[in-house]
């Protein structure tokens, strides 16, 4: 058990410790001084004019107040108490009075400075204006209302402000309790993204002027604007404002990008500047386009978007732009169609007699041979053969195979005498015209006259069967003496299918197989070189 003494030292501690509490409690208990309205303003009349005061105690304690009037004039102002107690969360009242007999200047000032045992109010003051000439008064308000007195915060207007976009709303200034006219000659903004319009204006007594506020988002993050005046009010502050708001950043797709319709082998062309198809406050936007089957894409640094079909494509294909900046992607999508258009065969060459070759007129089955031209779009062809001796040329159209037998020189040339001349060869899909890549020029040798070379007249082609073949082809060739012999397979487009034969043979006639197992159904160049001697023979391959 406790013993007494020890009892005794146990109370005492837990009283010190209550009396410690409630000391520190009661340091924390002060009055609250407060006093409405914080300034007075009126213009004197001959009567006298009575404001009514309210001291507020919202604190813990008795609230101890006192008061001096502080005027300029004397006897222009008084008051029916100018001290007192009040209890707290109580509230004290006492009148004002303002009188303006005998007051012959324009402006009369006056402080009534309270002092209270509030700890952090002991001083006070609440400055008192009166005037004898009339001024108007002024209340600034918006959306149907008044603004808090710190000033407009544009996001309770809107929901939200964006970057780049412009915002408009209205405020109004209202003469409301003046007796003259208010007069504005200017409401200047300290901030350059804002615009109000109209700001030079009058409002009547008891008066409403709209003011419409312009505000631009160029630029993200918290903007203040202090709009000022420069009036006939005789506070310059009545008429001073403070908008607020702030934007927020931007990264959207703002145009949607058109399907388009174009032309078949059309030039390169603009679609779009993408820094205007997709809007960001942010530097570094990356524009990307996915393969477009047909179509050949181009992004200049500036943002710039082009397109060009590729070359004899067509049809319809589905475009994706992406613009991407640090973790986020958006897209738009865009079809374009490639309306197709005739396109002209493709150009070919000139094969035999090649340039520069003296034609005999004793050769048998001697032609002149050119490549296959293609038409793109599947189009039949017809080739047109020109021969020029240094006059006028001869043409010979509707020509549907890729050759002709040199017999027809003789329409232009005597076959006796022979003489220089030019030939080439035009293609045709009865829209477009396209000339072959070259142009040759032969001699034509009077009969009975051999070349420079010695040309050998009994080098012939004896046999070639069967013409059109289908497995195989027999090529015979007589000489009349051992020598070098090439025989070689050429396609219409002068590619070489294969060498028969590369070297010296016997004399007298020699019988060549060719069985083209991989070759397709078509028309085939059988050419043979010998000494002093070269021709080319066309055959038909038929499966």
């Amino acid at each position: 058990m406790i013993n007494n003494q020890t009892s005794r030292i146990l109370l005492t501690f837990a009283v010190t410790v209550i009396l410690c509490f409630a000391s520190v409690i009661d340091s924390f208990a002060f009055p609250d001084f407060a006093v409405h309205p914080r300034n007075v303003e009126h213009r004197l009349q001959w009567v006298t004019l009575r404001d009514t005061f309210r001291i507020d105690n919202s604190g813990d304690e008795d609230l101890e107040w006192s008061l001096e009037i502080e005027a300029e004039v004397d006897d222009w102002i008084s008051v029916n108490l100018n001290e007192g107690v009040v209890r707290p969360n109580q509230h004290q009242r006492f009148v004002l009075e303002q009188r303006g007999r005998g007051i012959n200047e324009d402006h009369v000032y006056a402080f009534m400075n309270f002092t209270s045992n509030d700890p952090t109010r002991e001083e006070y003051t609440v400055p008192v204006v009166g005037h004898t000439v009339e001024y108007p008064r002024i209340e600034v308000g918006w959306q149907d209302g008044w603004g808090a007195w710190w000033g407009i915060d544009m996001n309770n207007i809107f929901d939200e402000i964006l970057w780049a976009e412009e915002y408009s709303f209205q405020i109004h200034i209202r003469n409301r309790w003046g007796g003259a006219a208010l007069f504005v000659d200017d409401l200047p903004c300290n901030n350059g993204y804002f615009e109000l319009d109209p700001t030079e204006f009058s409002v009547a007594h008891n008066a409403l002027q709209w003011i419409t506020v312009t505000f631009t988002a160029d630029q993200v993050g918290y903007h203040t604007a202090m709009i000022t005046s420069e009036s006939n009010a005789w506070d310059p502050r009545e008429l001073n404002f403070r908008i607020v708001g702030e934007v927020s950043a931007v990264f959207r797709r703002d145009v949607e990008l058109p399907n388009l319709n174009v032309d078949e082998d059309s030039d390169e062309f603009y679609i779009a500047d993408l820094d205007s198809v997709f809007i960001s406050s942010q530097r570094g936007v990356v524009y990307e386009v996915p393969v477009a089957p047909g179509l050949v894409p181009r992004i200049e640094r500036t943002g710039e978007f082009f397109l060009r079909p590729r070359r004899n494509w067509n049809g319809i294909s589905e475009v994706i732009i992406t613009a991407s900046i640090e973790d986020t992607t958006i897209a738009d999508t865009f079809c374009v169609t490639v309306n197709p258009q005739p396109d002209p065969p493709d150009q070919f060459a000139l094969l035999f007699p090649e340039d520069g070759i003296t034609i005999h007129p004793t050769e048998s089955d001697s032609l002149f041979i050119w490549q296959t031209s293609y038409d793109p779009d599947g189009d039949s062809v017809l080739y047109s053969l020109a021969i020029s001796t240094g006059s006028f040329p001869v043409r010979w159209d509707d020509l549907a195979d890729t050759s002709i037998s040199t017999t027809i020189l003789s329409y232009i040339l005597s076959m006796e005498i022979g003489g220089e001349f030019t030939w080439t060869v035009k293609v045709s899909d009865g829209e477009h015209e396209v000339d072959a890549v070259s142009e040759f020029t032969n001699i034509l040798a009077p009969a009975g006259v051999l070349d420079n070379e010695g040309i050998i007249q009994s080098h012939t082609l004896t046999k070639v069967y069967p013409n059109p073949f289908n497995n195989s082809l027999n090529i015979k060739v007589y000489l009349d003496k051992r020598e070098q012999l090439c025989l070689s397979v050429y396609d219409l487009k002068g590619r070489l299918i294969t060498v028969l034969n590369d070297g010296f043979v016997k004399r007298g006639e020699n019988t060549f197989i060719w069985v083209p197992s991989d070759a397709a159904s078509g028309k085939y160049l059988i050419q043979v070189e010998a000494e002093g001697y070269r021709n080319i023979y066309p055959v038909v391959l038929s499966r």
